[in-house]
């Protein structure tokens, strides 16, 4: 098929003057009465340029899953994927409106992990746990136990600046059972 150049006239539709698909793809600077393709494609699919006209998604320029992912500067009607997500699941950009949660833009387990800088409305869970449960960030909010983010133990281990509501456990516990901070109050046994 015949490509035309960028610096087309507007009479017909612009295609790119580098396309390596098969099909038509439009210059990122087209005027707006079709959908932009981007120049950089490398999938199937279209995939419409990070500064597109907001009346259709936007998807970003540099996916590298088969399904549509948002820009993270995208309007917010739709929810924002992370452009390096790697996950089967979505995963929602930390500067996200927070009506949806927060997923953490680096979370390596297959369930959702939040932010550390979350909305107190649901548990944060850690932005670098290793561990298939969940474990809560150590500044958390008190109403919860507060789980050390760097626990390497099966168990919860407390933070040794948890709320005193509950037992301190050191945060470099070795052993299966609870060990309590060398710098605990008077009332530890």
């Amino acid at each position: 098929m015949p490509q035309l150049c960028h610096n087309r006239t507007k009479t017909v539709p612009q295609q790119d003057q580098n396309c390596a698909t098969t099909g038509p793809k439009l210059c990122h600077n087209r005027t707006k009465t079709v959908p932009q393709l981007d120049q950089n494609c490398a999938t199937t699919g279209p995939k419409l340029c990070h500064n597109r006209t907001k009346t259709v998604p936007q998807q970003d320029q540099n996916c590298a899953t088969t399904g549509p992912k948002l820009c993270h500067n995208r309007t917010k009607t739709v929810p924002q994927q992370d452009q390096n997500c790697a996950t089967t699941v979505p995963q929602l950009c930390h500067n996200r409106t927070k009506t949806v949660p927060q997923q953490d833009q680096n979370c390596a387990t297959t369930g959702p992990q939040l932010c550390h800088n979350r909305t107190k409305t649901v548990p944060q869970l850690c932005h670098n746990c290793a561990t298939t449960g969940p474990k809560l960030c150590h500044n958390r909010t008190k109403t919860v136990p507060q789980q050390d983010h760097n626990c390497a133990t099966t168990g919860p281990k407390l933070c040794h600046n948890c709320a005193t509501t509950v037992p301190h456990q050191d945060h470099n516990c070795a052993t299966t059972g609870p060990q309590l901070c060398h710098s605990w109050d008077t009332l530890r046994p």
